[in-house]
C-alpha cells in the first residue's frame, strides 16, 4: 500500500468512516467456527483520576462506541468494580451503553470479585464477599446475575471450583498455558471443560495464547487466517476462545492509533461480519448452552505463563532462561515449554517482603473485622465501611510486579496502607497501648507488634531489630512504606541494551519509539502494532541508575563503618548483594506502663549493642537510644532512618536542616554537625523530623529503583535515606540518641 493511500485509509476512520473490510472468501466446509470473545476491564480504585481518565477515552469508550455499531459481534465483558464505579460517576455513558447491549442480548456481563483481589489470596469470607458485592451490583444496575466469573490474573488454585460455585458462578476462563500444564495437546483446546472440588463442578475455557498475541496487534487477515485454520482443526468441537485486557484496545502504548485511527478495530469487526458464513461470535454463558464439555480436567496452580515466570526469583529466572536456550537448540523446546512451569503467584510474597507486609496486615484487619462481626458489636453502616475498606485494600495490582508497575507504584501502596488503618480504626480502636509477640510477616520469627493511639509499629529483632512498619493513625499513612532497590530479571536487558548503545545516541526509555511508531514516522504503512512485551529502547544514563541495596531499607538500623566509608559507598552499589544479613538482635523486654511503650533490644555479636525504642503517651514521636560497648576506635556509628513521602521533584517537599529550608527531596546531602534534619511534605501536609542532642554528620539521599511499566522503563522515588553519624572514642561505652517526630501542619 502506498504511503498516501495509507495516510488516506488513517484519516477515514480518524473522522468515523470505516475502511473496506477484507475479501471474503468461500466459507471453509464443516460446522461454523464460534469464537467466545471476552473483554476485561480494570483499574484499581487507588489510582489517578487522570489515569481513569486516559483509560475510559483512549479504550474502554471508543471500544464500546464501535462495537455497539456492530450488534452481530456477541462478546463477553468483565468491568470490574472498582472501575464500574468511576464509570457511573464520571464516564455514565459508557456505562448506559453496556446496558443497552446487555438488554438486546449483544453482550453478556462477567463477574468477579469487586475490587479485583487474588481470590486464593484473600481469606474465603472475604472472597464469597468480594463475589457477591459485584454480582449484587450488576444485578442491581443491569437486571441479571453474572454465570461467569472473571479471575484476577487468572491465577488458578484447585480449590476455587467449590468456592465459585458456592458463589453461583458456572464457568471461569483460563489461559492455554493451565491446560497445556495439565497434559492436554494444543489441538485439544478446543469449547470449554468441565472440573470440580468436593463434588461441585465449573467450567473453564482455555484462552488461546496465539489469539491473545495477535488481537489486536496483527493485521486483520493475518487473524481470519489464524481463525481458518483453528476451524480446520475444530471439527468435533468448533468454539475457541478469545479474552485479554481492554486496556490493549487503546490504551497501551501506540494502540490508540492503530486500533481507532488507523481502523484496525472497524476492519477486524466487519471482517467477522463479512465471515458469517463459517465465523460467530458468541459470549460464554451461550456456549454453555450450545456446546457439550470436551471432558473433565484437573488443573495445576498457575497463571498465565509470563506471570509464572515473573513469581521466580531473579536468579531462578536467569536459570529458566538458560534451560530455554539449550532446549531451542535442541529442538525441543515447544514439546518442552508447557512443562517449565515457572512460579506460583503466592511466591510474589516471598520474592518482595513489602509486599509481603502488606498482605499481612491485610489478613490482621480481616481478622479484626470477623471479629467484631462475631460479636455483632459494629453497627450496619461501621461493618459496610470497614467491609469495604478491606476490600479496596486486597486488589491484587500492588501486590505484584512484573510488566507493569504493581508493588513499584508507591501511592498504591500508600492507599493500601491507608485504607487498613481507616478500616482497623473502625473495628479495633485503640484506647491505651499494647504489645504483643508474635510472628506477625509469617516468616518463622517473632516480631513485637506496639498499638498505641497514635502509631501502629511493628519492630523485627531478626531484621537488626529494625522498624518494619510505622503507621500514623492521624495522618493515616505508613512512615516506612519503603521499596527496598533490588535486582530484576530484565535489568540485564537495561545494561546490554546499553552496552550495544554503547558509543552512539540512544533515545530515553520513556521516549523511545516503537517498531510500529518508526514506521508511521516515516510515511509508512503499519504492518501491526507493537505489544506490549516488545523489546525497550534505553539509554545509558539509565544502566547508571541501577542501583541495589545491600540490607533491606527498615528504620532506626544501626551500622559499624569504617573510618573510611563515604556516602557514595553507603548509598548502595550496582553489584547484585540485596538480601545481606542484618545483625540478629533480641528481644529482650517488651513492656507498658506510665511512661509509655518500651523495648529493649540486645544485638548478637561484638561490638556490644543495647538498643531501646521508647513510645511516650500522648506524643507523635518515637525516640531510639543505643548503648555501645568495645567499638573499634575511629569508626563510625551510624543510626539509619528510611522513610516514605511521594515525590521527590516536587518543589512542595523539601528537607529543612536546622531550620533552615534545603533543596528538594531527589538531592543528596552531605552535612557535618547538625541537630535536626526534617521531611518536609507540604503538599501532603507531613512534616518528619530527626534530632539528636550531640551534633551529627548526616548522609541523605533518595532511593530510586528502575523498573519496567507498561510505558518502558523508569526511574522512581521510593523514599528517602537519612542516616546519622558519629565518630566512635574507643572500647569504653557511649550513647547516641535520635528522636523521630511527625506533625501535620
Amino acid at each position: 500500500m502506498s504511503p498516501k493511500r495509507a495516510t488516506r485509509r488513517a484519516a477515514g476512520a480518524a473522522v468515523g468512516r470505516s475502511p473496506r473490510p477484507a475479501a471474503a472468501e468461500p466459507a471453509p466446509a464443516g460446522a461454523p467456527l464460534t469464537l467466545c470473545f471476552g473483554v476485561h476491564d480494570h483499574q484499581p480504585a487507588a489510582n489517578f483520576d487522570t489515569v481513569f481518565e486516559q483509560a475510559a477515552d483512549r479504550a474502554y469508550l471508543p471500544f464500546l462506541e464501535a462495537v455497539q455499531r456492530h450488534p452481530s459481534f456477541r462478546f463477553s465483558l468483565h468491568v470490574s468494580g472498582s472501575l464500574l464505579l468511576w464509570l457511573e460517576q464520571h464516564r455514565p455513558r459508557a456505562v448506559d451503553r453496556i446496558g443497552e447491549m446487555a438488554e438486546r442480548g449483544q453482550v453478556e456481563l462477567m463477574g468477579g470479585g469487586f475490587y479485583e483481589p487474588i481470590l486464593p489470596a484473600v481469606p474465603e469470607r472475604d472472597a464469597l464477599g468480594q463475589l457477591e458485592r459485584l454480582s449484587d451490583h450488576l444485578e442491581r444496575r443491569f437486571g441479571r446475575r453474572p454465570l461467569g466469573a472473571w479471575l484476577a490474573e487468572r491465577v488458578w488454585e484447585g480449590r476455587l471450583p467449590a468456592l465459585l460455585e458456592r458463589a453461583g458462578f458456572r464457568y471461569t476462563v483460563l489461559d492455554d498455558h493451565h491446560f497445556l500444564r495439565a497434559g492436554l495437546a494444543p489441538e485439544d483446546l478446543r469449547g470449554f471443560f468441565v472440573t470440580e472440588r468436593e463434588g461441585r463442578a465449573l467450567r473453564l475455557f482455555p484462552i488461546l495464547k496465539s489469539l491473545r498475541y495477535a488481537i489486536p496487534f496483527d493485521r486483520v487477515e493475518e487473524i481470519l487466517a489464524r481463525l481458518r485454520e483453528l476451524h480446520a482443526s475444530a471439527s468435533a468441537l468448533p468454539c475457541v476462545t478469545y479474552a485479554d485486557d481492554g486496556e490493549k484496545f487503546g490504551l497501551w502504548p501506540g494502540t490508540h492509533g492503530w486500533v481507532y485511527e488507523e481502523g484496525w478495530l472497524d476492519r477486524f469487526l466487519e471482517a467477522l461480519e463479512g465471515q458469517s458464513a463459517w465465523l460467530a461470535t458468541a459470549p460464554f454463558a451461550e456456549a454453555l448452552e450450545r456446546f457439550p464439555p470436551a471432558g473433565r480436567v484437573y488443573l495445576p496452580d498457575a497463571s498465565y505463563a509470563e506471570m509464572t515466570e515473573w513469581a521466580l526469583p531473579t536468579a531462578a529466572r536467569a536459570r529458566l532462561e538458560l534451560v530455554r536456550a539449550r532446549l531451542v537448540e535442541s529442538g525441543l523446546d515447544g514439546l518442552a515449554a508447557p512443562f517449565l512451569a515457572g512460579g506460583a503467584w503466592p511466591a510474589f510474597l516471598a520474592k518482595y517482603p513489602e509486599a509481603n507486609l502488606m498482605h499481612k496486615k491485610m489478613l490482621w484487619v480481616s481478622d479484626a473485622l470477623a471479629s467484631r462481626l462475631a460479636e455483632a458489636s459494629l453497627d450496619a453502616v461501621g461493618q459496610e465501611r470497614a467491609r469495604d475498606l478491606l476490600y479496596r485494600a486486597q486488589s491484587n495490582c500492588v501486590y505484584w510486579h512484573g510488566v507493569f508497575g504493581g508493588l513499584y507504584l508507591g501511592h498504591l501502596r500508600h492507599a493500601v496502607f491507608r485504607d487498613l488503618l481507616e478500616a482497623e480504626s473502625l473495628v479495633a480502636p485503640v484506647a491505651e497501648a499494647t504489645v504483643e509477640r508474635l510472628d506477625f510477616d509469617r516468616d518463622g520469627f517473632e516480631e513485637a507488634w506496639i498499638r498505641t493511639p497514635e502509631v501502629n509499629l511493628l519492630v523485627a529483632p531478626e531484621q537488626g531489630g529494625g522498624v518494619a512498619l510505622l503507621e500514623l493513625r492521624a495522618a493515616r499513612m505508613n512512615l516506612t512504606n519503603v521499596l527496598t532497590r533490588r535486582p530484576e530479571a530484565y535489568h540485564e536487558e537495561i545494561r546490554a541494551a546499553a552496552r550495544a548503545a554503547a558509543g552512539a545516541p540512544a533515545a530515553r526509555a520513556s521516549e523511545a519509539p516503537s517498531r510500529s511508531q518508526v514506521g508511521a514516522a516515516a510515511g509508512e504503512a503499519r504492518e501491526k502494532a507493537a505489544t506490549i512485551h516488545a523489546a525497550l529502547a534505553v539509554s545509558p544514563e539509565l544502566a547508571r541508575s541501577l542501583v541495589y541495596d545491600p540490607h533491606p531499607r527498615l528504620s532506626a538500623l544501626e551500622h559499624f563503618l569504617s573510618p573510611e566509608a563515604d556516602l557514595a559507598g553507603f548509598r548502595g552499589t550496582a553489584e547484585a548483594d540485596t538480601g545481606a544479613p542484618l545483625a540478629r538482635h533480641c528481644l529482650r523486654r517488651a513492656e507498658t506502663g506510665s511512661a509509655g511503650v518500651r523495648l529493649l533490644l540486645e544485638r548478637e555479636g561484638t561490638p556490644a549493642v543495647e538498643k531501646e525504642l521508647l513510645l511516650e503517651p500522648g506524643r507523635e514521636a518515637l525516640s531510639a537510644s543505643w548503648r555501645v560497648r568495645g567499638a573499634a576506635p575511629e569508626a563510625w556509628f551510624a543510626a539509619e532512618w528510611n522513610l516514605f513521602f511521594f515525590w521527590d521533584e516536587d518543589p512542595g517537599r523539601r528537607y529543612v536542616v536546622d531550620g533552615e529550608t534545603g533543596p528538594q527531596l531527589g538531592a543528596t546531602l552531605e552535612r557535618e554537625g547538625v541537630r535536626e534534619i526534617a521531611l518536609d511534605d507540604r503538599p501532603m501536609g507531613l512534616s518528619a523530623t530527626l534530632r539528636s542532642p550531640d551534633p551529627f554528620r548526616l548522609w541523605a539521599f533518595p532511593l530510586h529503583s528502575v523498573s519496567r511499566g507498561e510505558k518502558g522503563y523508569v526511574t522512581a522515588y521510593q523514599g528517602t535515606c537519612l542516616t546519622l553519624l558519629w565518630r566512635l572514642a574507643g572500647p569504653d561505652e557511649q550513647r547516641f540518641f535520635v528522636e523521630l517526630a511527625w506533625r501535620r501542619p
